[in-house]
């Protein structure tokens, strides 16, 4: 899977718990961090919780969004590691 695809699809989980803030600047940055730890060469750990994806965490539901949004995050890793061209675009975009 390409970064953009995987980056698509988080983006459609983001869209989905919303109301959670999934789609707030925290979350964002979180997975840009992911991003640019596997373009350093490093392994990142993604979240599983909603404290870990900085969303809302006295909403019930979540844990649940949470637990989509690191599903989706650990795509978007695979899709960092093996797409080193999409990955070396989003850092030069986003930096």
């Amino acid at each position: 899977m390409s970064l953009d695809a995987a980056l698509n699809a988080f983006s459609k989980v983001q869209a989905r718990y919303s109301k959670f803030g999934a789609g707030d600047t925290e979350p964002r940055g979180v997975l840009t961090d992911l991003i640019e730890q596997v373009h350093g060469g490093n392994e990142p750990t993604v979240p599983t919780t909603a404290r870990g994806w900085q969303i809302f965490t006295g909403m019930p539901g979540s844990e649940a969004a949470a637990a989509a949004m690191g599903a989706a995050g650990k795509a978007v890793v695979e899709a960092a590691k093996t797409d080193a061209i999409g990955t070396a675009r989003y850092m030069r975009n986003y930096y």
